[in-house]
């Protein structure tokens, strides 16, 4: 079961931050040239942006592309979680480890034989009318029976 809601979110920040770039790339060049060119400012500034732009673009990775579900599938067998990069399987009794609620979202931990990944599974998306609903309890309790909602962390 896709969210559309989910998936629009994560296309309009993939949006912003193709934007982003598109401004931020050529600024660390133009600084990278003044740096070279012996200015003491710009040899300061130019790598400042260098690593402000590579943790932003670390957070997007992570987070929004890798780490932020878009939809599901529960059979009787598989859990699949499906992000913007990749859809990802787990066995359905004993893939999901646990569900926690976290400020807004639900944060499931997966794991196989060999890996523990964590998803972000988001109640109300930013930047939609009302914050509209994207995933319920309910959702969360066909992923993962146990599931029981407790107080926010």
């Amino acid at each position: 079961m896709e969210k559309e809601i989910v998936a629009n979110y994560v296309r309009r920040i993939k949006k912003l931050f193709v934007i982003f770039s598109c401004v931020m790339i050529p600024a660390i060049m133009v600084c990278l040239i003044f740096a070279f060119g012996g200015s003491v400012a710009f040899c300061i500034i130019a790598p400042v942006l260098i690593v402000a732009y590579l943790i932003l673009y670390g957070v997007y990775a992570l987070y929004v592309s890798m780490g932020l579900v878009v939809g599901y599938e529960v059979t009787d067998l598989v859990v699949h979680i499906k992000t913007k990069r990749k859809t990802f399987t787990y066995d359905a009794r004993m893939g999901c480890v646990a569900i926690k609620v976290k400020k807004g979202k639900f944060v499931g931990t997966f794991r196989t034989q060999d890996s523990e990944d964590k998803f972000v599974f988001l109640r109300r998306v930013p930047f939609t009318k009302r914050y509209e609903v994207a995933f319920t309890e309910d959702d969360m309790r066909r992923i993962f029976p146990a599931f029981e909602e407790e107080g926010e962390d």
